[in-house]
């Protein structure tokens, strides 16, 4: 089974791709994006995207075929991003959302959590409107999804609720 966890800033995508790793017994990716800025500080250009895009995506290829993982967001997240903060997105970014292995499950998390600060996030005052934008993007690429909204664990089990 793979699971992509995706949406805005904020809005518990890493919390719940741990919990549901937990809940599984089945490993997760963390977002990649993080750790290359927390690596290479705040600041970001669209060949920061591109180069965050290609390590995030060897990182998934690497995985066995038949494995099973939860992705804590992927390359639906790097879309938005960069179609917002540079006015369009990547090919790479296109190419790997057309051509990678499907998904069995696509989970957007809506922003109904409390914003959290960290020095990285940027548009807490932004997050239903790039969750719409999230949802847009996942419509024109054809990916059924389902929103996840609630907190805590009610979250988690909305999402189990899917996977039954």
């Amino acid at each position: 089974m793979r699971i992509l966890i995706t949406g805005p800033e904020s809005s518990g995508k890493s919390t719940m791709a741990a919990a549901l790793s937990t809940e599984l017994d089945i490993p997760f990716i963390p977002e990649f994006a993080r750790t290359y800025l927390e690596k290479n500080g705040p600041g970001y250009t669209l060949d920061s995207i591109i180069t965050i895009a290609v390590q995030h995506h060897k990182i998934v290829e690497s995985q066995p075929l038949d494995s099973s993982f939860i992705l804590d967001t992927y390359m639906y997240n790097l879309a938005i991003w960069a179609q917002d903060k540079f006015g369009h997105i990547p090919e790479i970014v296109k190419e790997v959302i057309d051509n990678a292995d499907p998904l069995d499950f696509i989970f957007i998390m809506y922003p109904d959590t409390p914003w959290t600060a960290d020095g990285l996030r940027e548009d807490a005052d932004r997050r239903v409107e790039l969750f719409d934008k999230f949802k847009d993007l996942l419509d024109s690429f054809n990916a059924a999804y389902h929103v996840i909204t609630g907190v805590g664990q009610s979250r988690l089990e909305n999402i189990l609720h899917h996977l039954k």
